[in-house]
């Protein structure tokens, strides 16, 4: 949800949709947002793992809305380069700056430093959302990368700062 903030003179569109650490009570929740991406993202058998390391961790970001998750970002672990393993929206709330609220916590846990994130070339039907977010962002396509494990084609998104 955006709302329009005055200050002065100057208006400012403001996310209302803030990131927080994921429960372990919401890991199902999250699966259930992954069950809303896997026709673009392909098969995720592990990421009831991966998610439950992340919690652990501390690096599971979820926006919640009704007590659902509606947006989620994996990070990566302590002393590892800073990389965005996983990270979508529930369709229904796309367009409302939930995958921007999500990118600006993963700046805020990484203040410096390059940041990479993975994710679908611009002929990926239903992609250019993503690519678009992480252009928003100051993100700059490396090119093509390894493939999904489906085989399906993706591209590295470096953020240098």
């Amino acid at each position: 949800m955006l709302r329009s903030l005055a200050v002065g003179s100057q208006c400012y569109r403001v996310s209302m949709h803030v990131p927080q650490p994921c429960p372990p009570e919401l890991v199902d929740s999250w699966l259930r947002l992954a069950a809303t991406v896997e026709d673009l993202f392909g098969p995720m058998p592990d990421l009831r793992r991966h998610v439950h390391k992340a919690i652990t961790r501390g690096t599971a970001q979820v926006v919640i809305k009704d007590d659902t998750v509606v947006g989620g970002m994996l990070l990566s672990g302590p002393s590892k380069p800073q990389y965005i393993h996983w990270l979508a929206v529930h369709p229904a709330f796309r367009g409302q700056g939930v995958g921007s609220a999500l990118l600006e916590a993963a700046l805020a846990h990484w203040p410096s430093g390059e940041i990479a994130v993975v994710t679908f070339p611009a002929s990926r039907v239903g992609g250019q959302a993503a690519r678009y977010l992480y252009q928003r962002h100051g993100f700059i396509s490396q090119g093509a990368t390894d493939p999904a494990p489906d085989g399906s084609p993706r591209e590295l998104f470096v953020l240098t700062r």
